[in-house]
């Protein structure tokens, strides 16, 4: 007995004793927030923890667990705020495939993560608390699953498809724009961006919308009668039918500001959604179904060129057919380097040299040998002109 308490007064100290030092090597201690999980899932938490936390969302409750055999779900309430909440799950390495749903009380289904992947997400965004319930499936494999709740600004929300590198899915205020983005999903689409728009009735609204180069993007409004229309480049416009459900489709060939611009005849607060995706995917123009596509007003290939000129009088000039998307290799006039104007003309979407960036618009090229290999977007005229140096 006297040994031990030998051994306790010593570890105890006194007023100037310091604290023990941490052996060499050891781990840092979790963060206070950090939630007690099993290695594997502890591991996996951290690496999506960090993306999200990255992006502006914060944890929020306790990290909860479930084991799940193969094919096997499991169901568990889930109480949504006013506002945005996102539920992040995530499986051990058994887990090749894990997919969430979410359901009203009424068995509607809100949102869902089909993807094939082990972390899917959901995001619900509501004006009012209510209830939901919450269904994680093992799709393929069988192992631990953990979720978590993640809350912040809309805008941070927006953003998991990025820091997860796919779509959540997401459940909104009106079940009407919530089934719009989940058929726009199965046809391929797959960014999304949803807003309100407090429409003024006196003078349209506008918002900027950005596509990259063979990029298509959806829109669709709901909530109450308006105009609707997608300005390209200010050279074309995508128009929707006018009503309370009003959506256009477009696909761009080169990186294009474009503007959508809703109007209402009186004031009014509608519901505005935008799903993005890639070319590729969607099958270009001939996959879209939504908008009536206005016929450009684009001049004719001489007529580009000549506004190109601008009154400079070139060593030679012409113009040339091509197919449509056609790669071509121009001959042109002249010997060593010379600068080349090319305009694309009526029907032409864009032009550019093979492996290069495509323009809509006229533009200046360098050859040192007697041609030049160009691709288009579209059918049409291309004119062209050797500029004197």
């Amino acid at each position: 007995m006297r040994w031990l308490l030998i051994v306790l007064l010593a570890g105890c100290g006194g007023a100037g004793a310091r604290a023990p030092l941490a052996p060499a090597g050891a781990e840092e201690p979790p963060p206070a927030d950090a939630p007690s999980l099993p290695g594997p899932l502890a591991e996996r938490y951290a690496s999506l923890a960090s993306a999200l936390e990255a992006a502006g969302l914060r944890p929020e409750g306790p990290a909860e667990t479930v084991f799940l055999p193969p094919g096997e779900s499991h169901v568990t309430p889930l109480e949504l705020p006013s506002g945005c909440l996102s539920v992040v799950a995530w499986g051990s390495a058994g887990i090749r495939d894990l997919d969430a749903a979410l359901y009203a009380p009424d068995g509607r289904l809100l949102a869902e993560d089909v993807a094939r992947d082990p972390h899917p997400a959901l995001t619900a965004c509501s004006e009012a608390p209510r209830r939901a319930w919450l269904q994680l499936t093992a799709y393929a494999g069988a192992g631990e699953v953990g979720w978590r709740r993640f809350g912040g600004p809309e805008a941070a929300h927006e953003a998991i498809a990025e820091a997860l590198g796919g779509q959540p899915g997401r459940a909104g205020p009106d079940p009407g724009l919530d089934a719009e983005l989940r058929a726009l999903i199965r046809r391929g689409f797959t960014a999304t961006h949803a807003r309100i728009l407090d429409l003024p009735g006196d003078a349209p609204l506008r918002f900027p919308l950005p596509l990259a180069a063979g990029e298509c993007a959806a829109v669709v409004v709901r909530g109450a009668p308006v105009a609707l229309h997608v300005e390209v480049g200010g050279e074309r416009r995508v128009d929707a039918p006018e009503g309370e459900r009003a959506a256009v489709q477009l696909c761009v060939p080169v990186e294009t500001d474009a503007q959508v611009v809703v109007r209402s005849a009186r004031p009014a607060r509608v519901r505005a959604l935008v799903a993005r995706g890639r070319e590729s995917r969607i099958g270009g123009e001939a996959g879209l179904w939504e908008g009536r596509r206005m016929a450009p007003s684009s001049p004719s290939a001489d007529a580009a060129l000549d506004a190109a000129l601008e009154g400079r009088r070139p060593r030679a000039r012409g113009r040339v057919a091509l197919r449509r998307n056609e790669a071509r290799r121009l001959r042109l006039p002249g010997r060593g380097c010379r600068a080349v104007l090319l305009a694309p003309g009526r029907g032409l979407q864009a032009a550019g040299p093979v492996g290069g960036e495509l323009h809509r618009h006229a533009f200046e090229a360098r050859v040192c040998d007697a041609g030049l290999e160009i691709v288009v977007r579209g059918r049409g005229e291309l004119g062209w002109a050797v500029l004197a140096e």
